[in-house]
């Protein structure tokens, strides 16, 4: 499987946001979805009008200094209050980047909701980060990398992510005082895939 290493902040680029996007942000438990997420809200919230959905209900107040921040949903809501609070969102305020965090949690209406984000994406260029959760298979392996299976394993959503960034997070697995930092890995990029270099996930 090809992959490469970026930063945070190649996780949105300036092409996404021209051109609409759907990225999966994916990794094992614990490994810093939520964190991620929450920063890369803080930066774009700046300048863009955002969303940021927390379907856990409260695991996104560990990274906010308070709860009431514009754009931040805290509250559980079905995939259909959702789909109509972003539509309404997308046609009257212009709206850029919205975050999904606990994709796992949400009701059995998955698929639908993603058919609606993809058309929301294409017909207002709004991009969405999407968070979901992989087993704990990759603490089996020696780089502690997902491969193909276990993105697989997330059905739709991995097949429709235009960008599959998955997180790793080496002090997890060490026994040494590291920096308790997170890397981040391009695993599929629909519209730029010559960025992508080879490294072995087995």
């Amino acid at each position: 499987m090809k992959i490469k290493e970026i930063q945070i902040d190649g996780i949105i680029t300036k092409k996404d946001l021209e051109n609409g996007n759907l990225i999966l942000l994916t990794g094992r438990p614990a490994v810093g979805k939520t964190r991620t997420c929450c920063e890369l809200f803080k930066t774009y919230s700046k300048s863009f009008n955002c969303l940021y959905f927390d379907i856990s209900g409260e695991e996104s107040a560990y990274f906010f200094d308070y709860k009431n921040i514009k754009g931040v949903v805290n509250d559980y809501m079905s995939s259909i209050e959702i789909a109509k609070k972003i539509q309404y969102e997308a046609k009257h305020n212009v709206l850029r980047v919205v975050f999904i965090d606990y994709w796992q949690l949400l009701d059995d209406r998955k698929d639908w909701f993603l058919k609606i984000l993809l058309e929301i994406s294409w017909s207002y260029g709004v991009v969405f980060v999407i968070t979901s959760q992989l087993s704990r298979n990759v603490e089996k392996r020696k780089n502690h990398l997902p491969n193909r299976k276990d993105l697989d394993s997330i059905g739709n959503l991995g097949i429709m992510a235009r960008k599959q960034i998955v997180i790793g997070r080496p002090a997890i697995y060490s026994s040494l005082p590291i920096a308790d930092e997170l890397k981040y890995y391009v695993y599929k990029d629909w519209s730029n895939s010559s960025i992508l270099q080879d490294k072995k996930t087995d």
